[in-house]
């Protein structure tokens, strides 16, 4: 099973120490690679496990989630003190994402633990704990190499890059990704995105805008709400919409999201989901780099409509 790593010990000190460390793109590396290691050890039980290969399994798994966890922790530290709002957003996802993981593992020991007692779970549920957890490693792995990318944006190094994108293909990822977090929320998410729509787009700044707006209308939606995702044109430009029946949003806590100068405006989900408070904001910023705006339409009970509008380019 792959090691956890020593972030103090590959940050780069100046002279023993250094006062103001910054994330590094090296750092990021080679945890993308552990997971990738892990990623490679639960392919190799995928095919009819027997439910003693997954238990030894997630109890390795779960050891080394444990320690990436804190090893973000100590990165979120660094970031922080940097004042690097992005880099600390993304590392939060890549955390929760983890964080789901050890989740799953912790429900499948307890499960598996219990001798005489009748079990939770079945062997079936069991699996696909186990096929969640993979699924949430890989997820973080590919937020890692775009964390990296992002880095390298900051640093002067990273050139946005406009490709052609199969929306709905691209957007029905992002969807799993947002369901796999919480499997208990009974969210209905319909992708109304033709799968013939292929935008032209910065891959990074798309997923980022879409999976952000995905996971804040799923923590402010209520159970047997629904979401939608919606494609338009007009014109020059191109529209993605992100409609939910939640709770809705105030006029004033509207203009506070979308003031990128203003004072960080977080609230808890319905299930006391914490957020950065950052994440709106610093997509506004990103959104920025191809010339796109953020549009929200709602009211207090009424849910809400986010609106990325971009250039057709």
């Amino acid at each position: 099973m792959t090691e956890g790593l020593n972030i103090k010990g590959i940050l780069k000190l100046n002279n023993g120490l250094e006062e103001n460390p910054m994330v590094a793109v090296s750092d990021l590396q080679n945890i993308k690679n552990g997971l990738e290691g892990l990623v490679k050890e639960g392919e190799g039980i995928m095919h009819n496990p027997s439910i003693e290969d997954i238990y030894k399994y997630t109890l390795a798994t779960q050891i080394s989630i444990n320690k990436y966890l804190e090893e973000f922790n100590y990165l979120l530290e660094i970031s922080r003190k940097n004042k690097d709002n992005l880099t600390t957003s993304l590392l939060h996802s890549i955390k929760n994402m983890i964080g789901a993981s050890y989740s799953f593992s912790s429900d499948i020991l307890e499960d598996l633990s219990i001798l005489d007692k009748e079990k939770k779970l079945s062997d079936e549920e069991i699996k696909m704990y186990h096929k969640n957890i993979k699924q949430n490693i890989e997820n973080s792995s590919k937020m890692v190499d775009e964390l990296t990318k992002h880095l390298e944006l900051n640093a002067g190094e990273f050139e946005v890059k406009i490709t052609s994108i199969p929306l709905k293909e691209e957007s029905d990822n992002i969807i799993n990704q947002c369901k796999s977090v919480d499997m208990t929320k009974k969210v209905e998410i319909v992708n109304n995105i033709d799968p013939k729509i292929e935008i032209q787009a910065d891959k990074i700044i798309l997923r980022e805008s879409i999976t952000n707006l995905c996971a804040n209308a799923l923590k402010f939606t209520p159970d047997d709400g629904r979401i939608d995702l919606n494609y338009r044109e007009d014109g020059e430009y191109v529209y993605i919409d992100v409609v939910d029946t939640g709770v809705g949003i105030s006029e004033e806590n509207q203009k506070k999201i979308l003031d990128i100068n203003g004072e960080k405006y977080t609230t808890k989900g319905l299930k006391d989901e914490k957020g950065s408070g950052v994440g709106i904001k610093l997509m506004i910023e990103m959104l920025k780099f191809v010339n796109g705006k953020i549009k929200i339409k709602s009211a207090p009970g009424e849910g809400s409509t986010f609106t990325i509008k971009l250039h057709k380019n």
